[in-house]
């Protein structure tokens, strides 16, 4: 297995600056502005944060800008393009997939749980036209009468006991 070396030298460790470090430090002309505070660990001017940039210029939403011409620094070169272009790959073409078969057992439930279904559905509808015809006969509640004898109260057959049957339920 060939050995590759790494993209980067290694770092060497990190040593205290001395006090000659820390005097050249601060009589150099820093071309870097002071960092923020609020941004402990990163290279003052790397973000926008660090100095703000206020322009006089009013910018209205809908109102198409116009971009200076940059100087380049080899003009033979041709301009960049301000957009990525995608390489897409032609797909490839799609295999139809084969009908699906069921077996013989689905089709034989589903005939059953129709068939069931209906003799559910004819008994509930059979049943309701029973009670419906005996409505329309007998009316609602079904009540019966009839004249006897009995030897209640001194009845006779010029005058006989009346009763009457009711059915609620």
């Amino acid at each position: 297995m060939p050995q590759y070396e790494p993209p980067f030298p290694p770092t060497t460790r990190r040593r205290t600056a001395t006090e000659e470090d820390i005097q050249a430090r601060q009589t150099q002309d820093n071309p870097y502005p002071q960092a923020s505070p609020h941004r402990v660990g990163h290279t003052p001017g790397l973000h926008g944060e660090d100095a703000p940039y206020l322009s006089q210029q009013i910018i209205r939403p809908g109102k198409r800008r116009t971009v200076e011409e940059v100087e380049r620094d080899y003009p033979d070169d041709p301009p960049r393009r301000r957009t990525t272009v995608v390489v897409r790959t032609p797909a490839k073409p799609t295999r139809r997939l084969e009908r699906t078969r069921f077996h013989w057992f689905v089709f034989v439930g589903l005939g059953l749980f129709i068939m069931i279904l209906g003799w559910l559905s004819f008994s509930a509808l059979s049943g309701w036209w029973s009670v419906q015809v005996d409505d329309w006969h007998y009316g609602r509640p079904r009540t019966y009468q009839t004249d006897a004898v009995v030897g209640h109260n001194g009845d006779s057959t010029e005058h006989p006991s009346h009763f009457v049957a009711v059915k609620w339920h």
